[in-house]
């Protein structure tokens, strides 16, 4: 059963999916603190995520994995197409960053190697960018530099980023042993507020951060931190860089 013992290409799409996992270890994390803290389960049967929603309790193939993303199995032995069921609202391929429209049922592709997951609107996904993951043990601490992943949209409900030093079994309870960061968006038009504030950030620690916003419309887009515009234009596909040093932090972006 190990990846190495594969033959091509399931070795090297093994390889992937792993990589893939190791970049979302932050909200992994955030999520084993929102099981630990509020006991909200890491897989969640849609009708869970989407009480009001009736259809949900028919997309009995597919969960949400946390609060950010959809994820839609695929069992049947050579298909490569799956009918996915998106609830109200904007969804984005995780994979290509396509922008998809819910409410109702969708067919789509899922070639062997991407399996289909979709994200929220105004999900803010915290993920670990390294180069050649070795493993978690020594390369990712609480001072490892996080890229965040905003999807353009509002979100209903704030979203996390809890972190801790992985060696301290009472973290939750030590105020200096762990990090607990409140980020929301909301989306206007064309306008764009990011807003990351303290709800526990130990003394003295500082963290840096790159802000992907993805799903703009515009070809171009200004940038505002705390009120403060900065001078240049950024393009799509660039990330915001910034050092989070426990002073609330507002980042607007306006398409243009």
């Amino acid at each position: 059963s190990e990846p190495t013992f594969k033959d091509e290409p399931y070795k090297s799409i093994a390889r992937q999916v792993i990589r893939q996992r190791y970049q979302l270890l932050p909200y992994l994390y955030r999520m084993a603190w929102q099981q630990t803290n509020g006991g909200l389960p890491l897989i969640r049967p849609m009708l869970y995520s989407f009480p009001n929603d009736s259809s949900a309790a028919n997309a009995t193939e597919q969960y949400m994995f946390g609060d950010a993303l959809l994820v839609a199995p695929v069992t049947d032995k050579g298909a490569r197409q799956q009918a996915v069921y998106l609830p109200e609202g904007t969804w984005y391929h995780l994979h290509t960053s396509e922008k998809i429209l819910g409410k109702g049922w969708q067919t789509l592709a899922a070639p062997l190697e991407q399996m289909p997951v979709l994200v929220k609107a105004g999900s803010l996904l915290p993920v670990w960018i390294a180069g050649a993951i070795a493993g978690s043990t020594a390369e990712y601490t609480s001072a490892t530099p996080l890229q965040i992943r905003y999807f353009a949209g509002s979100s209903a409900q704030p979203q996390w980023l809890y972190d801790d030093d992985g060696n301290n079994p009472k973290a939750l309870q030590q105020k200096q042993a762990h990090q607990l960061l409140r980020m929301q968006a909301r989306q206007n038009g064309k306008q764009h507020q990011i807003s990351f504030a303290p709800s526990n950030w130990p003394a003295g620690t500082r963290r840096s951060f790159s802000l992907l916003p993805i799903g703009l419309s515009g070809q171009a887009f200004t940038v505002s931190v705390n009120g403060r515009k900065m001078k240049r234009l950024f393009t799509p596909g660039e990330s915001i860089s910034f050092v989070f040093t426990g002073q609330s932090v507002s980042l607007q972006i306006v398409e243009q």
